[in-house]
């Protein structure tokens, strides 16, 4: 009988410093990690991207305090497109009116910062970017840290030669059937993804007066935090149908 091999706590799989698995091998891990145990979650480095801060991110974070004098303030590094959503409503109501928020442009990313005990907008930022999909990756990270001069060399990893953006978009083309390449959208991630057209269709929307929300049976569950939390008509706009087949609650709704 062959058995597979397990590997310790938060070793990452593949061994890339870009991997987004990583070891959980035993329950009591699984446990300890849910429930934030400090001990495990020291342990794990990296991982999913919207539940884990990369330590690329942590170092980009630590270097920001340090040459931008911001001893005391817990910073997200985040991408520079930041400059323009921290405005947006949704994310002033996500985020309340008593956030001592600070953003500044440093060099080539943006820092959101704030004072360490304020513990409450701190969780919030972190709500929001993992909902939303909007902060910076390990490879964008990597590429600031090289510049800034922080570590040497990039992860060694089989790179496209060309013009990727390009390339992908009419990949997406054939795949499903756009008449053109420049109908294929391309956001951060999948999470990022769905906000982007969650937020489209809210825009669209609003010029009639619509902002009523369905949800249809069950759903991951930061996509219905999107819709409850980041919809400009607030979580009373959220109405859920759990069982699939009452197509008579759904009727309801539909009409009212």
């Amino acid at each position: 009988m062959t058995f597979l091999k397990q590997y310790p706590l938060g070793v990452r799989i593949p061994d890339s410093v870009h991997a987004v698995c990583v070891s959980l091998p035993t329950i009591a891990d699984v446990v300890g990690y849910e429930e934030g145990c400090p001990q495990k979650r020291r342990a794990i480095r990296s991982g999913y991207p919207r539940f884990v801060t990369h330590f690329y991110i942590h170092r980009l974070a630590e270097h920001a305090a340090a040459v931008n004098g911001l001893k005391g303030r817990t910073i997200f590094p985040v991408p520079l497109t930041a400059s323009h959503w921290i405005v947006e409503p949704e994310f002033q109501a996500f985020m309340g009116a008593d956030a001592e928020l600070k953003y500044s442009d440093v060099d080539g990313f943006g820092i959101l910062h704030l004072p360490e005990e304020d513990t409450d907008s701190i969780k919030r930022i972190r709500a929001f970017l993992q909902h939303t999909g909007r902060g910076l990756s390990s490879r964008q990270a990597e590429d600031l840290l090289i510049e800034a001069g922080l570590i040497e060399r990039r992860q060694p990893e089989a790179l496209y030669s060309g013009a990727a953006e390009p390339a992908i978009q009419e990949k997406l083309k054939g795949l499903f059937g756009l008449q053109s390449a420049k109908d294929g959208f391309l956001c951060s991630g999948g999470m990022n993804a769905f906000y982007a057209a969650f937020r489209a269709i809210n825009a669209v929307q609003a010029v009639q007066g619509r902002n009523l929300w369905i949800v249809l049976g069950w759903v991951y569950i930061d996509t219905h935090r999107v819709l409850k939390h980041l919809n400009s008509g607030g979580a009373e706009e959220l109405q859920v149908v759990r069982d699939i087949f009452d197509l008579e609650a759904l009727e309801t709704i539909l009409k009212a």
